[in-house]
């Protein structure tokens, strides 16, 4: 239901990129690794929950976007500290940890908005 908002919201915001669900229950992609590296080695963004499957993150190119979304606070999401930070600091991408309070309501439109605005700000500062 929530993705059913997300999708149109995120391709409104990307113009011209192609949008892709990633996820666990593609028993195909789960069972090929390779697969998953190369999807992240095209991204240009990666918006995903916290958890190992963003550790494919090492693959992206260097100015990507990665997007982490965290639910929870705690030390692994602290900024330089967290696990995410660290490997888009060596890769070179560009993280933004997302953070989702239980007392706010989640707004797929504002998620979209404020990570193309994020994107856009990437993409000034790597040039």
């Amino acid at each position: 239901e929530q993705l059913a908002l997300l999708l149109p919201a995120l391709q409104e915001n990307f113009p011209g990129h192609r949008v892709e669900v990633f996820s666990d229950v593609n028993a195909t992609l789960m069972q090929c690794p390779l697969c998953q590296a190369e999807r992240f080695a095209r991204a240009d963004v990666v918006i995903g929950h916290h958890g190992a499957g963003l550790s494919n993150a090492m693959f992206m190119r260097p100015g990507a976007v990665l997007v982490e979304v965290v639910y929870n606070y705690d030390s692994r999401h602290a900024p330089i500290l967290g696990i995410f930070p660290r490997i888009a600091d060596m890769v070179g991408l560009h993280h933004m940890t997302y953070f989702i309070f239980k007392l706010n309501p989640f707004d797929m439109v504002k998620f979209a908005n404020e990570t193309a605005a994020f994107a856009r700000q990437a993409r000034l500062q790597s040039h």
